[in-house]
Parts: structure tokens; C-alpha cells; sequence
């Protein structure tokens, strides 16, 4: 009992310390310091304060001397909450304070902030920002997911950065007491007494809760309203310009008017508290308990079962739900407490009949009502995940520093991978319906490769493997930090493992695929890393097969053959394609593309068919890679397993199929693949030299002793039928480029603008690596970089000043996003800037051409925006002289249509 009370004293000595912590004196906080003032041994003192700090209870600043400080003292005294509690040094932790104010400033109270809500949290931050009154900014999201605290959040983000005074006002307006009343909801806003909307909110933020609620007329003359003040008394609206944010609990595309919708640049949807991972789950319930211990002054604490059963909990008003549940939870709890209890814990029937009800129970160890602590719990979460991907880079960086051999690699891997059970913390007890349902289908999605592949992971990989993926789902704020962080090694070490084992990355990417269908989300590197070793793993003793064979039929022939002969060869080797009798050809082709895109190790490809309309295959896959195609026509089991045991053996298909014959009917074709140089076609309109500039550049880019051929063609014979036979005839394409896409089916178009990100496109790079080496595809990258560059491409463009053109192009565009009232995407920008720039040397040169039927149409359809962009224009074509052809502002029009499609005029 005195060890007990000692101990309490100690806790409770250093808080009133924290308290008073400024950051100057350091000698109270000593366990030599606070030994001295409670009458106790040093060591006793050091030992408590040491497991305060084990315990998350304490920080421990590791000087001479080491000194502690209470830990949510401090959170609470500077408004910051810290992931890790022992710090090298007093600089550390005040680094970390100066830092955090800013962030204090800009949603650092906001749970998420580094995770779910980080890109709403940055559209928020730049619609509060942009000069010279901001931009209108619309939150939507189920109810009580947290949209008025964000406007708040908003709110105080402006007044910290000085985009308002300190003395403005944030104004709500209630939407729902004007929905029937659309006179007094005028007359609210344009007042000009203390009771007038505008006039309370004049400088500060007017928020518009509930929008949808306000009538759609009201919706489509509110921005015209605000603009033109033509309320009360009529005129100019003679108020400082406000900040405007409305919110919504629905979809706006479905409930809100479609003008209203096309002035808003910012549409932010806020997730549900079910979207939100597990560590910021943990959080919210420890800031609505803070909340609660600050009004009734003493610690809450929650047990283990309890925080299971508030994580498990499927809320239908998300974060109001979850704070209203805890405020009853503290005060049932607090009917049992005492004077004696150091603190209020809150045990499971404390809370809610409903969410007890619910509660499942996953290990008997939950049964346990002590207190967990929730800090600890988030840390160690996020320590575990970080563990084990760590451990993971490790062992690949000993591989490179000491070159060893790649098996010697994967045994170590797979150590890691057998030991880590219990690394991932999170999972069963604090899984709600929509997780286990999440769960379910990337075990099932993970289940078909398998199946397909003929992979025997063992349960306990699987598991570990549906445990990472969902994991990233779910935004760990810790793990993405650290993902970040590690990106270039990451990266690196995927790009070795498709080298050692494309065979396995190409597993992998189907795989990926196949949860991309499901779920709708891509794979980050960590999930993608983890889905490769593991395979790799279990294919470790498999060498890389270099042949494919695809086994292609009507119904369900194909799957069910393939399944018997790569169940009885231990092996994947059939890839089984059911197709339907009316199929076209074409599509067919386009399948089994698809599909040797991922398997890019493949140089030899067998294709089994039992139809004779499929015939014409060879001549649409040859165009594809560089192979050698077998056809054979006859699928049957028997012919399958002989095949195939003969790959396996390594005999040439070729040599299996002629001795096969002897034996069964059958015929087969042996087609070589053609060797066609690998191009890239630059296209142009007029012979204005244009494409040749590009080569050039292109030509400088690319590697020395690199096969790749860069070649010219007139824009009008390219869209020819004729040239396009000519063009893949002869020639592998890579892709087609220039300032206008001629359309050319078979081969990618990319944008003179985008050719500076050209090696970010996965299956530019693909083909690129048939060429190059690792390092040869980084040289070009980093080449394509310096020489692609916005200020570099003009100037080989246009035989124009590229910085004077630049610079009246820069005027035009921001006039235009200004008139139209959009921010255009910086990706639309560049390619408005190159287009502009030709576009003027060809009005200069009298190379532009006038399509007049075209134009009609467009002009009567489109008279506001022809207007915009003549205005916008008048300078540049004024200093030129100028005048711009309907047809070049159609081309402008469609260009930023195409860019942003959820817009129209």
C-alpha cells in the first residue's frame, strides 16, 4: 500500500511540475530533484519515473541529468500530441514544440491530419489562401463526420496566417430555417443591420451549413447575388470581400444545382468514421475522454474489452455518435467512482446497451477490465508495421553491400517472414462489419491467384499478407510517414525483384490488378513488396520459365483443363482464356496483350485453339512484343500434360510437338518472331517543324548505343488508314506524340507535355526496358527531365522569343481561369502554355487552318466561352497581331474538357 501511494505521489508531483514547464530550469525535473522534495530514495524515484516513461506516462529527455516530464500535462499545456516519449535531447523536443505550432495553425488538432483527411486538409489550406479573398470551398460527407469542426479548423488556419483579421467572424447560416422561405433568406443576407448575414461576416468566413437544403433557385442565384450585392438598397455590395464554405450530408452531383456546383472549385469529401483507420480511431476516443476528464477534473482511463467494443461499433452519425457514446460511458462509470479510485476507468457495461450487445468477444485475454493505455497501444501498432517492413529492407541492403547470392536472400526473407506473427497489432477484436467485409475480399482476391497460379502460400502468409494490405487501406499516419520516407529504397527494391523474378512480379501485378477490380484501390509499395516476397518465397525453388502457354476455347473447356494439368505438373504453366463464340478477334488479342504485359519475361508464347476463326491471331500479337508464337490446334488434356512436361524438362516446343505428332493428330505452326525496330513517332501539322525540334531533344535524351529510332510523320497521313498499316508494318511503335493526337489505334499518344514524366507511365517504361538496363532507363529519366523541361520545350518549338511568348501565355491563361472563376490543374496548364505557344507561331507563320463547319457549331454552342477567351487573349495577339480562328478556341475549349470532364459551360 505505501509503494502504491508513493508511486501515485510521484505521478502527481511531476504533473504539477509539467504544469509550470517552460523550457529554462531543468533541475526540478530530476529524479534527484523530485526524490530530494518527496522524502524518497533516488532509486526509488528513478524507477518510478522510468516506468511512467515504459508506460507512456512520462517523456524522458535523455541530458546529463535525465529529466521527466508528465506527458499529458504537457500534450495539453502546448496543445500537441507526441508519438514517441523519449527524446535525445531538450533541442529535440522543442524542435518538435516550434514545428507543431505551425501545424497548430494549419488542422493539427484534427485527427487524421497526417492521414485521412490530408488531402482535405490541403484543399481546405488553399481555398482559405488563394488571393484575394480565397475560393468558395464545398465539405460534404454523412453526418457527424466533422464538417463544421473542419470549417472551424478553417476558420482559425485563416487567422493564424493573417488572411483575416483577428477580430473577423465565422458566420453559419442554418440552410434548413430558410428552406421554405426563400424572401427571408434574402433579406437575412443582405441586411445592412448587425442582423445581416454579409455584415456579420464582412472580412471573416460566412459558412453555409446544410446547402443542399436551400431551394435550387436560391442555389443558382447565390454567387451572382453575392457578387453583384443587389440585395436590400440595390447596388454594389459595399462589404469587404468574406470567405465562403458550405457543406452538405449528401452527394452534391445529386442534390445540389448544377450552376451552383460549377462556381465551386473545392469539393472536399470528408470520410466516415468506419473509413478511418484503426490508429485514428484510438485517437478520437482518447480526445473525446480528454475532453470529458477536463470538465469533471480526474484521469479516464478505458479497458481493453471496452476500447474493442467502441472500435468495433459500425457508427451511423460517425464522430457525433462515438463522442455521444463516450459521454455515457464516463457517466455510468462515474455513478461507481469513488475518492479513493486514482481515476475513473471505464469497463464494458458501462457502456451503451446497443454497442455491448454487438460487442464480440476474439480472445479470452479481452475478457481482462484493467486499463490499457491508448498511446502505448497507437505507438506500438505503427512500431510493429514499421518493424517488419524494415526488417524486410535490411535484409536486401546486406544482400547489395555484400553480393550474395539471391537464395541466400530469400531464406532470409522468408525468416521474416515465418516470425512475424503478432507483428501486425491490429486486426481481429477491433474489426466492425465493413472491415471483416474488406477483409473478406482481398482473402478471396488473393484466394483466385492462388488458385490460378497454382501458389501454395500457407495460411498463416496469407493471413499476414490480407493483414498488410488492409492495413493500407486504412491510413496509418505513422506507416505512410514512414512509406515516404523510404520511398527510393522501396522502389529500388521492386524494380530488383522484377529483374531477379519476372516471373513473380508479373504474379504480383495480376494480383494487384485483381483487388484494383475488387476494391477500386491501387496498391502501394509496401503491399506491393510484401505480395512479391512472398511469392517469391514460395516459388523459390522454381526457376524462371521463359515460355507461356495459354490454352484458349469456348465455355469452360479452357479453365478446366488448365486446372487439371497444372494441378498434376505442380506448376502454373496453362493459362486458361474462356472466351464466347461471338467474340471478336481483335478482343480476343487484346486479352492475352493485357495479359503478356505482365509477364514481360515471356519470350516464347504457345497458344493451344480449338477455333479456326482465331486464325488471324498471329499477325495482331506479333505486332505486341518481340516472340516466337507457336499455334496449335487441338486442346485436349492429354496433348496439354505431354507439352508441358516437355517445356519443364527444357526441351524447345518446337522439338516436344514434332515428336508428338508421331503419336496424335494434331497440326501446329511455328512462327518467329520478325525483329522491328523499336520507334517513337513524333507527328506535326504543315510541315512546321515542329516534330523535328522534338527529336532532336528526344534523340539527346536517350542513352548512347540505345536501338530506339525517332522519326517524323505529317499529321493528316498519319490519321490515314493506309499510313497507319505502313507505320506498324515495319516498326514496333513505342508511342506517338506531339501537340495533336492523330488517333492512331495500336499505340499510345502522350502529349509533348508529359514526355518530362514519360518513364512515371509503367507501360512506357516496360517497353523502354527492352532496351536499357536499370541503369540506362535512370539516365534517360533524369535526361528527359533536363531537356523537356516547360522553358526548354518552347524554345525548340516556336522559332519566337520563348520568354516574351511565355510570359503574354502566362497573362492569357490566368485571365481565363480568372473569368471562367477555376483553377485550372497544373497538368492543363502546361499543356495550355505548349499549345498556346504553337498556336501563335502558326497565326504568325499563316500555317493555322479554319475547319468552318466545325467552328459554326461550336460557335453557337459556346458563346460565353469564345467571348472568355477572346478577352483573355487581347494582349498576346494585340502584341502579334493576331486574331484567333474559332477552331483554335474550340481546340482550347475541348483541351480543358478533356482535362477536367466533371466541368462543362
Amino acid at each position: 500500500m505505501y509503494q502504491s501511494n508513493t508511486r501515485d505521489e510521484v505521478l502527481e508531483y511531476l504533473a504539477f511540475l509539467t504544469e509550470k514547464y517552460d523550457g529554462e530550469n531543468d533541475t526540478p525535473y530530476t529524479a534527484q530533484s523530485i526524490s530530494d522534495f518527496l522524502s524518497i530514495s533516488r532509486n526509488l524515484a528513478s524507477q518510478y519515473l522510468n516506468d511512467f516513461v515504459k508506460e507512456s506516462l512520462a517523456i524522458k529527455i535523455i541530458s546529463r541529468p535525465v529529466y521527466f516530464i508528465h506527458k499529458r500535462t504537457f500534450e495539453k499545456k502546448y496543445r500537441i500530441k507526441l508519438n514517441m516519449v523519449v527524446f535525445k535531447s531538450k533541442t529535440d523536443l522543442l524542435e518538435i514544440l516550434r514545428s507543431h505550432d505551425m501545424v497548430r495553425l494549419g488542422f493539427g488538432r484534427a485527427a487524421g491530419f497526417y492521414g485521412s483527411l490530408r488531402e482535405c486538409v490541403e484543399q481546405c489550406k488553399a481555398a482559405m489562401g488563394y488571393p484575394p479573398s480565397g475560393l468558395p470551398i464545398l465539405l460534404f460527407g454523412g453526418p457527424g463526420v466533422g464538417k463544421s469542426f473542419m470549417v472551424r479548423q478553417m476558420y482559425e488556419y485563416a487567422q493564424g496566417k493573417g488572411y483575416i483579421g483577428e477580430e473577423s467572424r465565422l458566420v453559419t447560416i442554418n440552410c434548413s430555417e430558410f428552406a421554405e422561405c426563400e424572401k427571408a433568406f434574402w433579406e437575412r443576407m443582405f441586411s445592412q443591420g448587425e442582423d445581416g448575414f454579409l455584415e456579420q461576416a464582412k472580412g471573416g468566413v460566412l459558412f453555409f451549413d446544410q446547402i443542399h437544403l436551400l431551394p435550387a433557385r436560391v442555389q443558382s442565384r447565390l454567387f451572382g447575388r453575392l457578387e453583384e450585392g443587389s440585395g436590400v438598397g440595390g447596388g454594389r455590395n459595399p462589404w469587404a470581400p468574406c470567405k465562403t464554405a458550405f457543406a452538405s450530408n449528401v452527394d452534391p452531383k445529386e442534390t445540389l444545382d448544377r450552376d451552383f456546383l460549377r462556381r465551386i472549385p473545392f469539393i472536399v469529401r470528408i470520410p466516415s468514421l468506419g473509413e478511418r483507420s484503426i490508429q485514428e480511431k484510438i485517437e478520437l476516443i482518447q480526445t473525446f475522454l480528454d475532453d470529458e476528464m477536463h470538465k469533471i477534473g480526474i484521469d479516464i482511463t478505458i479497458s481493453r474489452p471496452a476500447l474493442n467494443a467502441f472500435l468495433q461499433y459500425e457508427y451511423s452519425e460517425n464522430l457525433t455518435q462515438l463522442k455521444g457514446m463516450i459521454q455515457i460511458s464516463c457517466a455510468k462509470a462515474y455513478l461507481h467512482y469513488t475518492k479513493r479510485d486514482r481515476e475513473l476507468l471505464i469497463k464494458l457495461f458501462h457502456l451503451p446497451e446497443q454497442m455491448v450487445e454487438e460487442y464480440r468477444l476474439e480472445n479470452e485475454s479481452d475478457e481482462e477490465e484493467t486499463a490499457v493505455s491508448l498511446g502505448v497501444l497507437s505507438e506500438q501498432a505503427s512500431a510493429r508495421n514499421k518493424e517488419f517492413f524494415s526488417l524486410l529492407l535490411e535484409e536486401y541492403r546486406n544482400y547489395k553491400e555484400q553480393k550474395g547470392d539471391f537464395t541466400e536472400l530469400t531464406a532470409a526473407w522468408s525468416k521474416i517472414l515465418y516470425e512475424s506473427e503478432g507483428l501486425f497489432l491490429f486486426g481481429g477484436p477491433h474489426q466492425n462489419q465493413h472491415t471483416q467485409a474488406i477483409n473478406k475480399m482481398v482473402e478471396h482476391g488473393l484466394d483466385s491467384i492462388c488458385s490460378l497460379y497454382q501458389l501454395q502460400l500457407p495460411a498463416d502468409m496469407l493471413a499476414l499478407l490480407v493483414r498488410v494490405i488492409c492495413n493500407s487501406m486504412q491510413t496509418d499516419t505513422d506507416m505512410r510517414q514512414w512509406e515516404q520516407l523510404h520511398e527510393k529504397e522501396l522502389q529500388e527494391c521492386l524494380q530488383f525483384l522484377k529483374e531477379a523474378r519476372p516471373d513473380v512480379h508479373g504474379i504480383a501485378a495480376e494480383a494487384a490488378a485483381v483487388l484494383n477490380r475488387r476494391l477500386n484501390v491501387s496498391l502501394d509499395h509496401v503491399c506491393l513488396l510484401a505480395l512479391n516476397i512472398c511469392i517469391c518465397v514460395v516459388n523459390a525453388d522454381k526457376a524462371v520459365n521463359k515460355t507461356s502457354c495459354v490454352i484458349l476455347a469456348h465455355g469452360h473447356t479452357a479453365g478446366s483443363i488448365a486446372q487439371t494439368v497444372n494441378g498434376w505438373l505442380k506448376t502454373f504453366l496453362f493459362v486458361p482464356m474462356d472466351i464466347l463464340a461471338d467474340t471478336p478477334v481483335g478482343e480476343t488479342a487484346e486479352r492475352i496483350k493485357r495479359y503478356l504485359r505482365t509477364q514481360q519475361h515471356v519470350k516464347n508464347l504457345i497458344l493451344m485453339i480449338d477455333m479456326d476463326t482465331l486464325e488471324a491471331l498471329d499477325e495482331l500479337l506479333l505486332q505486341e512484343r518481340k516472340l516466337n508464337l507457336v499455334m496449335i490446334s487441338d486442346i485436349t488434356t492429354g496433348l496439354a500434360l505431354e507439352l508441358g512436361k516437355g517445356i519443364l524438362e527444357g526441351r524447345k516446343a518446337e522439338c516436344v510437338l514434332k515428336e508428338l505428332c508421331g503419336r496424335r493428330a494434331f497440326s501446329y505452326r511455328v512462327i518467329p518472331r520478325r525483329q522491328l525496330a523499336d520507334t517513337v513517332v513524333f507527328v506535326e501539322k504543315n510541315d512546321t517543324g515542329v516534330a523535328k525540334r522534338m527529336i532532336r531533344l528526344f534523340r539527346d535524351s536517350l542513352p548512347k548505343n540505345s536501338d530506339v529510332e525517332v522519326i517524323s510523320c505529317d499529321f493528316d497521313s498519319a490519321v490515314a488508314e493506309r499510313q497507319n498499316r505502313e507505320l506498324f508494318q515495319n516498326r514496333n511503335v513505342l508511342f506517338v506524340s506531339g501537340v495533336f493526337n492523330p488517333g492512331i489505334s495500336g499505340a499510345p499518344f502522350i502529349p509533348i507535355e508529359k514526355i518530362i514524366n514519360l518513364m512515371d507511365e509503367k507501360d512506357i517504361r516496360q517497353m523502354f526496358s527492352e532496351n536499357m538496363d536499370a541503369m540506362q532507363l535512370e539516365e534517360f529519366a533524369r535526361n528527359l527531365l533536363k531537356n523537356f523541361s516547360l522553358q526548354n520545350v518552347v524554345k525548340h518549338l516556336t522559332i519566337l522569343d520563348a520568354d516574351k511568348l511565355l510570359e503574354f501565355v502566362q497573362i492569357a491563361v490566368n485571365r481565363l481561369q480568372h473569368m471562367m472563376e477555376r483553377q485550372f490543374a497544373a497538368k492543363t496548364i502546361v499543356g495550355l502554355y505548349i499549345h498556346i505557344s504553337c498556336l501563335i507561331e502558326r497565326l504568325v507563320t499563316r500555317t493555322s487552318e479554319e475547319d468552318e463547319e466545325d467552328s459554326q457549331v461550336f460557335q453557337k454552342e459556346q458563346e460565353q466561352f469564345i467571348r472568355y477567351v477572346k478577352e483573355s487573349f487581347v494582349q498576346i495577339c494585340e502584341h502579334y497581331h493576331v486574331e484567333l480562328p474559332t477552331s483554335e478556341i474550340k481546340y482550347i475549349y475541348d483541351y480543358i474538357e478533356n482535362e477536367n470532364p466533371e466541368h462543362s459551360f
